[in-house]
């Protein structure tokens, strides 16, 4: 998964060692920079990685060591996720469940490659496991804010393009929580009015590029063009590329349509969320959904871990 070159650790991408650029103009004073003395450049299809980044490199991470920090972040990333799929898993079927749930994601040969590629694909993983931790703890006010929900939304939704597409089907989920545990009034959306919070974070990189380039797309963008379109507007062209790059994500083209099954089944396990929250109101019905849930999976776990 990584390399050696003379005695240093060596990233298997081209787009990491674009992080560390912007990571270290950053750190030297010139934020969105990527030659010294040069204008601004949207190059990077991340906000909030390249900071990570440039604190490592702030700290003494300099040269071919920003590297190891950069596989620092995403191992803790890594581990973090392991431990919310594992929390929230348990907690929605069995502890069994969730056990296999974290042993699938650290075994997990895609996932493995991004924690050790130097990228942000770990980071962004965790925001996703953690918002699902922070919204299935018992208790919980539906389409309220929960403790430490906000936050993985807001890293979701700077971490990486399509991430602001998650956060606001998160931000929609909630709103749809708040109304249907308001009695279906519209001023019980209020309770969720913060979720759209880090949808406006997810905004910033791509009015910025708009600002200083006069089109919402970043550079890579630019950079796919295919000649063969000869399109007459590359401004408009380019818009259009990253739209389509932020809806299809970036990892569908490395790992085939992995994230249009992801979309899916957040979806899917969204809408879940709040059938459960409609149903707790009726005796015995959340009862019976949960043993049936937990009866099902048991059985998957034990087929799985019995499979010689």
């Amino acid at each position: 998964m990584c390399s050696s070159d003379l005695g240093e650790l060596v990233p298997p991408l081209d787009d990491t060692f674009i992080h560390f650029t912007y990571a270290r103009r950053l750190a030297e004073g010139h934020p969105f920079s990527y030659f010294p003395g040069e204008p601004y450049s949207s190059g990077a299809t991340s906000l909030s990685w390249p900071i990570l980044l440039a604190i490592g490199w702030v700290l003494g991470f300099k040269g071919g060591s920003l590297y190891l920090w950069a596989l620092g972040l995403s191992n803790l990333a890594l581990a973090a996720v392991a431990t919310f799929t594992h929390r929230w898993l348990e907690r929605l079927s069995s502890p069994r469940t969730g056990m296999l749930g974290a042993l699938l994601v650290m075994g997990s040969g895609v996932v493995l490659w991004g924690a050790f590629s130097g990228m942000e694909v770990t980071l962004f993983m965790a925001a996703i496991a953690g918002t699902l931790d922070a919204l299935t703890r018992p208790g919980r006010t539906p389409g309220a804010p929960a403790p430490g929900g906000l936050t993985w939304v807001a890293v979701m939704a700077t971490v990486r393009p399509e991430g602001a597409i998650f956060a606001g089907l998160f931000a929609l989920q909630q709103g749809v929580e708040a109304w249907i545990a308001g009695g279906r009034r519209v001023g019980a959306l209020a309770r969720a009015l913060p979720w759209t919070i880090p949808v406006a974070l997810g905004g910033i990189q791509p009015l910025l590029n708009l600002v200083y380039t006069g089109t919402v797309a970043s550079s890579s963008m630019m950079a796919k063009h295919n000649p063969r379109f000869n399109h007459p507007n590359e401004t408009m062209f380019a818009d259009f590329v990253w739209r389509d790059e932020l809806w299809n994500g970036y990892l569908g083209h490395a790992f085939g349509r992995l994230d249009l099954a992801l979309l899916i089944l957040f979806a899917i396990g969204a809408w879940t969320l709040v059938l459960r929250d409609r149903e707790a109101g009726r005796p015995g019905r959340s009862e019976e959904h949960t043993s049936e849930l937990q009866s099902h999976s048991d059985l998957v776990c034990r087929l799985l871990l019995e499979k010689k």
